[in-house]
């Protein structure tokens, strides 16, 4: 478990790394750019995912007694997605069980640990917008629209914005 906020981006961000190669992911979207579909990779795991309508809660990750994801239907499908990566992040580094609420997500600084002092939460986010935006991914959507793209770490994160922004509007 990270022990400083930067550790626990790069482990989420390379846990995400290491599920993009295991599903050859990079390969299949470059081909034909589009999004990564979570809840497609989910299945593909075969990881049990309950979507349902959870009172303020966002989504939850249950490890006995199988592993499992549950994600609520009472919020739009972009949120839906990332709190299913999220989730999919703590499945697969083996966090505590963990619900995720949305008082507890606005309360949490992005420099702070979590309530429990082991950064789990900033290794599922990290996760989840590793697995979902990657610079390869994005590079590959700015090809396709033929937009001039200077590989700097801002600029990326602009057309990470732009993407999602666009995502949210179709």
């Amino acid at each position: 478990m990270a022990r400083s906020y930067a550790e626990a981006v790069r482990n989420g961000t390379a846990a995400a790394s290491r599920l993009q190669r295991r599903l050859d992911l990079q390969n299949r979207l470059e081909a034909e750019p589009d999004a990564v579909h979570v809840f497609a990779v989910i299945a593909e795991l075969d990881v049990p995912l309950m979507l349902r309508p959870l009172k303020g809660l966002l989504g939850a990750v249950l490890n006995s007694p199988a592993p499992g994801i549950m994600v609520t239907t009472e919020r739009p499908l972009s949120i839906q997605r990332f709190t299913a990566a999220h989730e999919l992040g703590h499945c697969l580094m083996s966090h505590q069980p963990s619900l995720d609420d949305e008082d507890q997500i606005l309360r949490r600084a992005p420099t702070q640990s979590d309530a429990r002092n082991d950064y789990q939460e900033t290794e599922a986010d990290a996760f989840a917008v590793a697995l979902m935006m990657s610079r390869w991914l994005i590079l590959a959507h700015c090809a396709r629209h033929s937009w001039r793209v200077i590989p700097q770490p801002l600029l990326i994160n602009r057309c990470r914005f732009l993407i999602a922004k666009r995502r949210n509007l179709q």
